[in-house]
């Protein structure tokens, strides 16, 4: 411990380092994130080259919808635009913390839209999981792979295993493989 007093409770170790987060990616963050985007280019090309190659299909079947409420079928890719939103924020965040809680985010948002259509029905983890994929790919976000891949790199212990984040990127990691 560098300064004594900075680790005395959980929540000053959280400001604490919230605040070296925030100092360090202030002035880094660009040169960071432009070295994990070359290490994840190939696969965020071909996540995004899936997400033209379905919507094309879907638009030549006609059977393919991702308006809000529209489709089908239960299984339908009914999109929820709040949690687009909230995934289409991380690009903005520069810290693992605030993509973190953007990932917590587009999931409760989820949560939320799908538990409102299916109110009579449970929504289990390999449902919600289908559910991201369908958002993942109707956000094409440019750098996806690499926006989750600085959240593994840079998130500390504490914020994975303490419940939603940990989960919300395991969850949005599921998604992408």
């Amino acid at each position: 411990e560098v300064r004594p007093g900075l680790a005395s409770s959980p929540a000053m170790t959280e400001l604490s380092a919230a605040a070296v987060e925030v100092l360090v990616f202030g002035e880094l963050y660009d040169d960071v994130f432009r070295e994990i985007i070359l290490q994840t280019e190939e696969k965020d090309e071909s996540l995004l080259a899936k997400g033209v190659e379905l919507r094309k299909k879907c638009d030549d079947d006609g059977k393919c919808s991702s308006g809000e409420g529209s489709g089908n079928n239960e299984a339908s890719s009914s999109i929820s635009q709040s949690a687009i939103g909230a995934l289409r924020s991380l690009p903005r965040a520069h810290t693992s913390t605030d993509k973190l809680l953007h990932c917590v985010e587009f999931l409760e948002y989820i949560s939320e839209h799908f538990s409102s259509l299916f109110r009579d029905k449970c929504i289990d983890a390999d449902t919600l999981l289908v559910m991201v994929c369908q958002h993942v790919v109707a956000a094409s976000i440019a750098h996806l792979h690499a926006e989750v891949a600085f959240i593994e790199e840079f998130s500390r212990d504490e914020q994975l295993l303490s419940g939603k984040e940990g989960y919300a990127l395991v969850t949005l990691q599921a998604s992408l493989h």
